[in-house]
């Protein structure tokens, strides 16, 4: 059979292109708060916030590149095959999830991040360009060089977006909201650039009606109501986030005010017995600053400390502090975080006590 094609050439609608990038930064946006909820949640939610998390990016990247093709216009009148839709979805959702739970289950490195990466990325070309076989009746032919530079950018983007939700300061929550911003921009800018680069590479060409696809096709308005139904989910997922985050800083000040507020010096240790943190009274009984210790080895404080023997309820010890000796109890309690253990050493100045026991015999 011989193909009837003539090459189209096709015109963007500035307002939908727009869109395209205002839905592209706001699924980065969520994803990355998604992020942050996987690597403070318990064992037993971290499946829940992965899924959440490829689930928001995914369809929001999804719905970026469908609003950018229905923002393209082409001289003909276009459909989009439904299964072909569908399993772009998918595409997009599973390579979002595989990059997370591998940059998640792996330890820190570049290599991890890559691999990771290079799977979400994967998952983003798959959508992109199935997405674009969906058009119908359209032929599509691409420029070799431009889909390799496209994949690079879908790849890159992915490396950022994981290296922003699970490397740098954003996710330990340093950032404001407007750091946020700016890193979903930068993200949502690099997604977008994936689309367009890849949508620079294709040339399009008409198909008779006699060699148009059998398979039920989604007209453009029903596609639109499937697109904005994803937006409203995504944008719930935003409000969800942002709910989320505005609890956690409370719980977070309260905890903080507490830990200041403790009379008793409190010392936060990791595994290594590196301090992790102190609070004012830590630093008024072993006259010093944060600053100092923070990162250092217990023993640096604690000269006599053996995890061993302070494990078992309290213990007493005497320290010498400023060439004064003085009569500490100190009481050990570990505390579970995710797949780690943190000690908080409590420290009760007992010298007072004991002396004025002494005066009593």
């Amino acid at each position: 059979m011989n193909h009837h094609t003539h090459l189209l050439e096709g015109t963007y609608n500035e307002l939908l292109v727009t869109l395209s990038f205002l839905i592209a930064i706001t699924a980065a946006y969520a994803s990355f708060g998604l992020a942050n909820r996987v690597k403070i949640s318990r064992a037993k939610f971290i499946q829940f916030w992965l899924i959440s998390g490829a689930f928001t990016l995914g369809i929001g990247i999804w719905s970026m590149h469908f609003i950018a093709m229905l923002a393209f216009h082409l001289p003909v009148d276009v459909s989009y095959n439904l299964w072909f839709v569908l399993l772009s979805i998918l595409g997009a959702i599973t390579g979002c999830y595989i990059g997370l739970y591998l940059i998640h289950k792996q330890k820190k490195s570049i290599k991890a991040l890559i691999i990771a990466g290079s799977f979400m990325g994967a998952g983003i070309v798959f959508m992109h360009y199935l997405g674009m076989m969906a058009m119908e009746p359209i032929m599509i032919s691409y420029d070799p060089f431009i889909v390799f530079l496209s994949i690079l950018i879908a790849v890159a983007a992915s490396n950022t977006a994981l290296w922003l939700g699970f490397y740098s300061k954003l996710n330990e929550g340093k950032l404001t909201v407007f750091a946020k911003v700016i890193c979903s921009t930068i993200m949502g800018i690099a997604i977008a650039g994936m689309h367009y680069t890849g949508m620079q590479a294709a040339s399009f060409s008409g198909m008779s009606m006699s060699e148009h696809s059998n398979g039920f096709a989604l007209n453009p308005i029903y596609l639109s109501v499937v697109i904005v139904f994803f937006i409203v989910c995504l944008f719930t997922a935003v409000f969800l986030t942002i709910f989320m985050d505005r609890r956690v800083q409370k719980q977070e000040v309260l905890k903080w005010a507490f830990f200041e507020s403790a009379l008793d010096a409190i010392l936060v240790i990791d595994e290594k017995r590196h301090v992790l943190s102190l609070n004012y009274a830590a630093e008024t009984l072993f006259s010093l600053k944060a600053s100092d210790v923070i990162g250092s080895n217990v023993v640096k404080l604690l000269p006599f400390y053996e995890f061993s023997s302070l494990q078992d309820g309290r213990t007493e010890h005497s320290l010498l502090i400023s060439n004064r000796e003085v009569t500490v109890e100190i009481t050990v309690m570990a505390v579970a975080i995710e797949e780690t253990v943190e000690y908080m050493l409590y420290i009760r100045n007992m010298t007072q006590e004991r002396e004025a026991e002494k005066n009593v015999d």
